[in-house]
């Protein structure tokens, strides 16, 4: 395809423009959006809006941290939040549910999800220390206590949250058959 428009121009239309005939006109023009045909621009663009979309959706599928609580009849979690930990710290893998005492589920608190190993030996000693020196850390494979119980609190995920009102130490996130033990920070996690 030429540069130049036909009749005798002879003025370069830049490397952008590009001149063309589409279907059903007379005569030559130039498209204004990057110098390709109205077609071919509806049909980036389409592209475009789909793999925006793919990326959006793919985003929120991916971050177990997405998931709002809830129970089955509708109702939200008041004084349930998760959320991710602060990135500005190096804390954006984590994923801390607070449970606030309005929630009146019988414990209150920060709990953590340290799956990827975000936290290091200082910060663990510093927030989930018990009195005896040991510290209380993620199970990502944990054992349900005979004393929790269930909170009816769901996430859209399907994951349940259970408790144990005699040991607040940690929170229990149960997933078909998988049970997660989040330890309860204490004091909360600050970012500086």
């Amino acid at each position: 395809m030429d540069k130049f428009p036909p009749g005798g121009g002879n003025e370069p239309l830049g490397p952008l423009h590009v001149v063309c005939a589409p279907r059903g006109r007379t005569g030559w023009y130039k498209h204004p959006m990057f110098g390709i045909a109205p077609r071919t621009a509806r049909l980036w663009l389409a592209v475009g809006a789909v793999l925006v979309l793919a990326a959006a959706v793919g985003y929120l599928v991916t971050r177990p941290d997405a998931f709002a609580w809830g129970r089955a009849d509708g109702a939200t979690a008041a004084g349930v939040t998760q959320d991710r930990g602060d990135d500005a710290c190096g804390q954006g893998d984590l994923v801390v549910l607070d449970i606030a005492p309005e929630a009146a589920l019988g414990v209150s608190g920060t709990f953590v999800r340290d799956d990827a190993g975000v936290l290091s030996e200082a910060e663990l000693r510093a927030h989930f220390a018990r009195d005896n020196g040991s510290i209380r850390r993620y199970g990502p494979d944990a054992t349900l206590p005979e004393d929790a119980t269930e909170t009816g609190w769901t996430r859209g995920d399907g994951a349940r949250l259970w408790l144990r009102p005699s040991a607040d130490d940690y929170s229990y996130v149960v997933a078909g058959d998988v049970v997660e033990a989040w330890p309860r920070a204490e004091p909360p996690l600050i970012c500086d």
